[in-house]
């Protein structure tokens, strides 16, 4: 009797671990086929590809299997290949959430891209998806894979800045002495309107002083230290460059948001009713020529 009851025991504990080895072996991902497998099907979109840098850094022979080729971003292949049918080990980046189809790029890319950057950035929280602005299997002219110049890949998304560039006063970007990445970071920079920080910036004191300090890297002439500090420069007020300036372009020269009398009224507007000015008009720079700070006077005026 117990030689039947031990024999029972062993046949279930048998069942048991069989069944265990085939559940394991059940979700165990497809294995992994290669490039050249992937193109017998897809030769359109993996022709090209073949001749971009992605292409040769996916490549590399070094790479383990999972990082390499058509694999590295669809996921294992060979299940797919056996069946010719979808299977959800491939990756479409298409039909991914948007968090998701950027994870896929994240994954060799972060040492360019800082995911808790790109989350909490403008483009991250529109829902952008890497492959909108970047062509992964297409040649382009660009080394970046852009699908069109930094430029007017933007301005497709910012008409608003596409008008203001237009204005009489501006930064020369329609010119190509600049673009939109000389200010901005479309990956994600830790700072409002994705604009550039200095890496050498670890905290940022005060609201707009990354955008001071962009300007000042372009025009050293007005950073000081002055004697004699203009508020907007000192940090006295909060917009910094931007409370007499407007970046992308205004009807006003000096990228100006109003005539120079009109932008020193919106701080200074005791002066427009106060009898000892009320009789002067035109340009406040007549007097006070050295607006951005003086060594030598209280008043701005030398």
């Amino acid at each position: 009797m117990r030689g039947l009851q031990r024999l029972l025991l062993g046949s279930l504990m048998g069942a048991f671990f069989w069944s265990l080895t085939w559940a394991q072996e059940e979700e165990e991902p497809a294995p992994y086929v290669g490039t050249e497998a992937c193109l017998r099907c897809h030769e359109k979109e993996g022709k090209p590809w073949l001749q971009l840098s992605h292409s040769r850094t996916l490549q590399q022979a070094q790479r383990p299997p999972d990082q390499r080729g058509c694999e590295a971003c669809h996921g294992p292949g060979r299940r797919h290949v056996e069946t010719s049918q979808p299977h959800p080990a491939i990756l479409q980046p298409d039909k991914l959430s948007p968090a998701e189809s950027v994870q896929v790029c994240l994954r060799c890319h972060q040492d360019r891209v800082r995911a808790s950057l790109w989350r909490r950035s403008e483009h991250g929280q529109g829902k952008l998806r890497c492959y909108q602005c970047h062509l992964p299997h297409q040649m382009t002219k660009d080394p970046r894979m852009l699908s069109q110049p930094v430029v007017d890949l933007c301005l497709k998304c910012h008409p608003a800045e596409r008008a203001r560039f237009g204005q009489v006063s501006h930064h020369p970007v329609p010119e190509g002495r600049l673009h939109c990445a000389s200010c901005h970071n479309p990956m994600g920079a830790g700072s409002e309107k994705l604009i550039q920080v200095r890496r050498d910036q670890a905290v940022v004191s005060r609201s707009g002083q990354e955008v001071d300090d962009l300007c000042l890297s372009c025009h050293a002439e007005k950073s000081g230290p002055f004697l004699y500090e203009h508020d907007p420069l000192s940090g006295g007020l909060s917009d910094g460059c931007l409370t007499c300036h407007l970046p992308h372009g205004a009807p006003h020269n000096q990228l100006l948001r109003a005539n120079v009398r009109g932008v020193c009224l919106r701080c200074h507007s005791d002066i427009a009713t106060h009898p000892q000015f009320s009789f002067m008009t035109g340009n406040c720079l007549r007097c006070h020529t050295r607006i951005h700070g003086s060594n030598v006077d209280p008043k701005l005026l030398r």
